[in-house]
Order: C-alpha cells, then structure tokens, then sequence
C-alpha cells in the first residue's frame, strides 16, 4: 500500500523543532513502512530549515519537500503548483491523508491520475475550510470527538471515524532513580511539591490560570511549591511573545524554573520531576499531547474539562473547569495533601491505561483498517 501524508503548515517534518501534528505525521509514517507499506510525506516548510531536514534520520519514509521563503500571494501560488507537481510525479497512491481540508477537492479532481487513492481529511483542529471537505465527500477522521463537533455535527455520518492520537514512544513509567535525576538536574528538593507546564506559552493554552490559581493559595500552602515550565511561544526557536514576556516577568514572583522549548526526547524528564502536571488550557483544545505523555510517565494530571482533553484522562486523573483559578486552587490543595493518586501502583495503572487506549499497535491498526475497507 501506498500512502501520501500532505503538510502545508510549515513546521518540518521529521519533527525536529517540535509540534504535536507534525510527530504524529512522523510517527504514523514511521510505522506504516515498518510493516512493509510505502510511506511519501510531502511537506511544505520554510527553507531555513532546508540544512537540518537534509541531515535528519527518514527511517525509509519519502519526504518531499517545497521549500518557502516568504507568504506572499506568489509564494502560496508556488507552494501549491510544486506540492502538486510533487504529488503527480510519486504516483499512484493507495491512500491519501490531507492534515488539512483545504486540499480535498483538487485530489478529489486529481483523483483518476493518482491512482483513485482513498482520501481522508486528518481532523487535528478546527477548521473553517470544514465545508471543504464535506463538499468533496472524502472521508474524515478525527482526533477526538471534540474537534469532530467543533468542525460541523452535519459531519457525522458513514465518512467520518473517530481515531485518537498515539502515546507516542519516548514517555518511559517514573521510577524512583529517575525521579531523583530529574529533581536533581532542575535543582529541586525532596520536600519540594512538584507543579509541571509544558506546551506553547500562549494565551489560550493557560498558563496565567496555574499563576492565577497559585495566589489564591495561603502562604503555609505554597511554601514548598516548585513550578516547572517548558516551552516558549510556538515551537524551536520561536521568537518571544508579549504574552510570554509577560509570563516571565510575572514568574519572578514564584519559585520556579523556565526551562524553555524542550526537545521531544528531553521532555519525559520533566514529566519525571512533577508530582502534579496542569494542562489549563482555555480554548477548545481537541486532545493535548501532553494530557498523553505525562500519564505514559505515571504522573497524575490536572486538566481543564473543555474541547477534548477529558477524552484523554485516565480515570485517576482530575478536571477543573477551563479558566477557573479558584477551582483550580482547590483541586491543587487537594492533590498536594492526597497522596493517593501519586503511588507507584497508581502511577503503573494510568500509564497502562493510556498505552490501552492510545498505544501505537492499536492506533495503527485502527488506520490500517479503515485504509483497507
């Protein structure tokens, strides 16, 4: 089989700085070709990451790339007669997965020339190019039902399959060993309790709730809280936002470690060192992948009840509601004083759940099977 991943957003694939759609672009591909079918990824990103891209390990996926320098008219014009061009000349294709539904009735039209592949538009966010896809008739596959909803309930019909993110490889259980190293490497102590961020430091993901949330506590209550951030305003290298400025400078008021954008395979260590991990996210988030990694690592999660996050959480882990500080003050209190969702056994139950429910070998044969039918 034969299947053609298309991405224009611009962020490299392999994911090299980062994004949560792009590593599972990455890691989907990298499955599909171990198990003997043929993988192209077309990518559309920005020609400064050209020299990394050309040394990064492709695992026997075909990455196609279109290189682009700017977002003019006649950059987007390009963009998308060399993606096309690209397309034609890796025919035919069993499969096609558009990321986004902007695509779907030019390989609608393209169709007799590629091979009359299956396409599916690959639902990670909300769209308002959804009618696209509908128009079209191709299949669609979201990541939750959330962003299916958000998308248009007149989607829901025969076309449309709910299949979840991966729990990515990468995200080892908590043992004591590691969570002594990875205390030690951001200098916290024993007696310290661990609060953990981690995603893009921008508005809508929260981060001024768990601040918010923080004051509400007495002084006894927060003394020995530590609060680990990783992150910046979009991915590697991303320049500093207003909102991030502002998160910094507010931060001085805390006892807390800004560690910055933290690669992928670096990450598992900060989920190791938090006793609490918060995702306070205020839009609709449709999954969160770090509502995924943390549990893989047995820590217990805090996370707003909005979009597709609660979809996500084992049932050990705790909701508060999206953009309530106080709420979230009490949940913290609690956690910090129950130790009962912090065990081993606990730690062990969640991680197992979340490999239950989201492991790779179940997720992709979930796609294989709906490529196959």
């Amino acid at each position: 089989m034969h299947i053609l991943h298309i991405s224009m957003g611009g962020t490299p694939i392999p994911a090299i700085f980062g994004g949560a759609v792009q590593q599972t672009i990455e890691e989907l591909s990298n499955e599909f070709t171990n198990r003997g079918h043929k993988v192209t990824v077309i990518v559309a990103t920005k020609e400064i990451y050209k020299e990394e891209l050309e040394k990064s390990d492709k695992k026997n996926v075909n990455y196609e790339y279109v290189y682009i320098s700017g977002d003019t008219l006649f950059s987007w014009i390009k963009r998308i007669s060399l993606s096309i061009k690209k397309v034609i000349d890796n025919r035919p294709y069993d499969v096609i997965n558009l990321h986004v539904p902007h695509w779907a009735m030019i390989f609608k039209l393209l169709s007799p020339l590629i091979g009359k592949p299956k396409i599916i538009w690959h639902i990670h966010n909300c769209s308002k190019f959804a009618f696209v896809a509908k128009l079209a008739r191709i299949n669609i596959v979201g990541i939750s039902k959330s962003v299916i909803s958000v998308n248009g309930r007149d989607l829901f019909d025969k076309r449309v399959a709910l299949i979840p993110n991966i729990a990515r490889s990468g995200f080892p259980l908590v043992s004591e060993q590691s969570r002594i190293n990875a205390r030690k490497k951001f200098e916290i102590l024993e007696n310290h309790f661990v609060i953990g961020f981690a995603g893009r430091i921008s508005h809508e993901k929260g981060l001024h709730v768990i601040f918010e949330a923080i004051d509400k506590l007495t002084e006894d209550e927060k003394r020995d809280i530590v609060i680990i951030i990783a992150g910046s305003s979009w991915f590697k290298n991303a320049e500093i936002s207003e909102y991030e400025k502002s998160i910094y400078t507010r931060s001085k008021n805390y006892n807390i470690r800004i560690l910055g954008y933290v690669d992928n395979w670096e990450l598992y260590k900060v989920y190791h060192a938090c006793d609490l991990f918060i995702v306070p996210s205020t839009w609709e988030e449709p999954a969160g992948q770090v509502v995924v990694e943390a549990q893989s690592c047995g820590t217990h999660v805090i996370a707003s009840k909005i979009g597709g996050i609660p979809e996500y959480l084992s049932p050990f882990e705790t909701t508060f509601n999206a953009g309530d500080y106080n709420d979230l003050a009490v949940k913290i209190v609690r956690c910090v004083n129950d130790k009962s969702k912090r065990t081993t056994a606990i730690s062990e139950m969640r991680a197992n759940w979340i490999n239950e429910k989201f492991g790779l070998e179940k997720v992709v044969n979930n796609w294989l099977k709906l490529y196959k039918k």
